[in-house]
């Protein structure tokens, strides 16, 4: 069962001195609530969308462990969990109570990096949705609301609603692009590359959630290694630099230098 999965949360901003230092998307400051959560299936086109904090709706316990119940059977299921920038949406579902396991994770905007070759922009679904002619994500709706400061708890039901849905289609059209182009030969050996750094994402969510224990004395002796082998590098590379440069003064921080060593030709016009 392959999954996209998308969540919208509220989100603060944080003033300093009357005005705007940074926005707050994350759970764990606790101002705030997680608002939706949409899954679809892939393989059958089946969507769930449920509510679990909007101003139009009331607070019903029981509904909401119902909607809990049917996502985590869906969560249960799945063998591959798709999403953009998908480590913000499976933060909020591991703060929000919902079990993650470790699976396969594919992260569209992971994919779209790489096969740029580290390029970083544009890696906003609405960019890369308008680049590659897909269905488009409806930021139309929301705009006008959220340039007001007007987060998806407070917009209209059927507008956060279309929104959230609207996602879901535009990451899935995206993953078949890329999947699709990723069977084309320039592109065929950075499958390995975006699987690793999906698994490492994962690891990464944890982490964030976590925070990490740092064992200072391990870390000293990996720096101490690190130091020693940094030197006899530099040592061997130069070694190799002198058997070719001979008596000619070189230095292997300076690219002009490195461009001659390596090419036996020195630019004389850099901007030619």
């Amino acid at each position: 069962m392959r999954l996209v999965l998308d969540v919208e949360n509220e989100f603060k901003t944080i003033e300093r001195e009357g005005k705007v230092d940074k926005t707050d998307l994350l759970p764990f400051s606790g101002r705030n609530q997680l608002v939706s959560v949409g899954l679809k299936n892939i393989d059958t086109g089946e969507v769930l969308y449920h509510f679990f904090h909007h101003n139009e709706l009331p607070f019903d316990p029981q509904s909401l462990a119902a909607k809990r119940k049917e996502i985590q059977e869906w969560l249960d299921r799945a063998t591959l969990i798709i999403g953009h920038f998908v480590k913000h949406d499976i933060i909020w579902m591991r703060a929000a109570g919902f079990n993650i396991r470790q699976i396969s994770f594919w992260d569209t905007a992971i994919a779209e990096y790489v096969m740029h070759r580290g390029q970083t922009k544009p890696l906003s679904l609405e960019d890369l949705g308008a680049k590659w002619d897909l269905p488009r994500k409806k930021t139309d709706l929301t705009k006008e609301y959220l340039d007001k400061g007007i987060g998806f708890e407070a917009m209209p039901l059927a507008v956060t609603d279309e929104y959230g849905r609207g996602d879901l289609d535009t990451t899935e059209a995206l993953f078949h692009h890329q999947t699709k182009r990723l069977q084309d030969l320039e592109n065929i050996g950075l499958v390995p590359t975006i699987t690793m750094m999906n698994d490492f994402m994962f690891v990464l969510s944890k982490w964030q959630a976590n925070g990490i224990k740092i064992d200072k004395i391990e870390l000293e002796k990996v720096r101490a290694a690190y130091v020693l082998e940094q030197k006899a590098l530099i040592a061997a590379l130069n070694d190799i630099a002198r058997s070719v440069m001979g008596d000619t003064p070189f230095n292997l921080n300076s690219n002009d230098d490195k461009s001659v060593l390596i090419y036996s030709r020195r630019v004389i016009d850099k901007k030619k």
